[in-house]
């Protein structure tokens, strides 16, 4: 895992002279799960959006594939191979989990993107992949919050990208439904797809990721493994506090 697929030097934005992130250097490597932690305010859901486009960056620049994406419009890094998911899911209402799945579908990847009869297609294997077949026909008004997650993740696979950017997907979940995600999010990663996952249940972090990147008052705390992330004192004083870190070493560092 030693190719980088995403890179981001002094990655830097403005809001009102406010710097909501600040000299943010960072890299994923192909094929890892890549963690992103921090306070709330600390600048991570606003690096994703500078990764996908949604915000242009005041200073820095983000490079994917060894292509520079800072300043692209988000349609266009879409079609390069990055799809997200949402903090807040966003499921297009009036429409059924199938259809909002093959939204995706048909937005994706430029090298791949479907018709509407190849696009149902592509949504009835992700659907399948993701096990929401059950819920296949429903609108999505009428599913759990837990499905709706799934779909959230569905369309974006549907896209078919190399990265996949995941903003607190498991967020309102109890323990049974963040294990399921969890196992999920292994086997999109066994299928190919690289992941940076933003998410503040720390089992989760510790569980799936290879690296983790942690972010306070938007700027870089630390880069590491999980292991060495647990015991680094500036994150548990910034994010983590002193009863995660007490626990931690009471269990020996694991």
């Amino acid at each position: 895992m030693s190719e980088t697929i995403l890179e981001g030097k002094e990655v830097t934005v403005y809001f009102g002279g406010l710097a909501a992130v600040k000299d943010v250097d960072f890299d994923v490597r192909k094929g890892e799960i890549l963690g992103l932690i921090g306070p709330n305010g600390a600048g991570k859901t606003t690096l994703l959006n500078l990764i996908s486009g949604v915000y242009p960056l005041s200073k820095g620049q983000i490079i994917f594939k060894g292509e520079r994406i800072s300043g692209l419009q988000p349609h266009v890094i879409a079609q390069k191979g990055i799809s997200r998911t949402f903090q807040v899911v966003k499921p297009f209402p009036g429409m059924t989990v199938r259809e909002n799945v093959a939204v995706g579908a048909m937005y994706g990847s430029a090298d791949h993107r479907e018709d509407v009869t190849g696009a149902m297609k592509r949504a009835n294997e992700i659907i399948e992949f993701v096990h929401l077949e059950k819920a296949a026909d429903r609108r999505v008004e009428e599913v759990t919050l837990a499905d709706r997650k799934r779909i959230e993740l569905a369309r974006a696979l549907a896209m078919r990208p190399d990265l996949l950017l995941l903003d607190e997907v498991m967020a309102g979940l109890n323990p049974t439904e963040v294990e399921s995600i969890m196992q999920l999010i292994r086997k999109v990663r066994e299928s190919g797809v690289t992941i940076l996952v933003i998410e503040h249940v720390m089992k989760a972090i510790m569980g799936l990721c290879d690296r983790v990147l942690v972010l306070h008052h938007g700027q870089r705390i630390a880069l590491q493994t999980p292991s060495e992330i647990v015991n680094n004192e500036q994150v548990i004083k910034a994010y983590l506090g002193d009863r995660y870190g007490a626990k931690n070493q009471a269990q020996g560092g694991h």
